[in-house]
């Protein structure tokens, strides 16, 4: 932000040298960065290039590597859109059934005096 220098209409082109065409690209970069550790930011400003440096400070959650939900994207383009919209059915109803639970002063999952003994 503006401690690093920049500015509202700041194009941020690359920082640390890594070229950043999506926006997790900043914050993966940077929260692989070191506490402290100065990185170079090249900004385009005003359409003038720009060198800024940011030093990240304290401890940043990494963006997770888009790699890494490969095998969860395919599993979940494999699902037909019924079967979707079967589980957001079953999900509406479990909810349904949560807030009548509520309206009846019952805690959710806790059977109750009503409840089917076994």
């Amino acid at each position: 932000g503006a401690r690093a220098g920049l500015q509202v209409g700041d194009v941020i082109l690359s920082v640390g040298g890594e070229p950043q065409r999506r926006p997790y690209d900043l914050i993966r970069v940077v929260g692989r960065a070191p506490s402290g550790r100065k990185l170079p930011l090249a900004v385009l400003r005003d359409g003038k290039p720009l060198a800024l440096e940011v030093a990240p400070e304290g401890a940043a959650t990494p963006w997770p590597d888009p790699g890494a939900f490969a095998d969860w994207l395919e599993r979940g383009l494999e699902m037909g859109s019924e079967e979707l919209l079967e589980q957001l059915r079953r999900l509406e109803d479990r909810l349904d059934q949560l807030e009548k639970e509520i309206e009846r002063g019952r805690r959710p999952g806790d059977g109750g005096a009503d409840a089917e003994r076994t």
